[in-house]
């Protein structure tokens, strides 16, 4: 399990950037990976500061926090 932690507390919102991708079977409930994108980003030496391309632009969603 993963959870977010907070280097300041005014923090305003929650960027997610997509690491894993799949389906769950609705039978068994079990999940398939279908694509590590984590593994993508070492490949590609995508990091959060990386040039001129980084993980930012791989944002999903930004989640709002107040």
């Amino acid at each position: 399990m993963h959870a977010a932690t907070f280097e300041y507390e005014n923090t305003a919102n929650i960027v997610l950037i997509l690491m894993l991708s799949g389906y769950r079977d609705s039978k068994t409930l079990s999940i398939s990976i279908e694509h590590n994108y984590s593994c993508w980003y070492a490949d590609h030496c995508i990091t959060l500061t990386s040039e001129p391309k980084n993980a930012m632009a791989f944002c999903n969603k930004v989640l709002m926090v107040d």
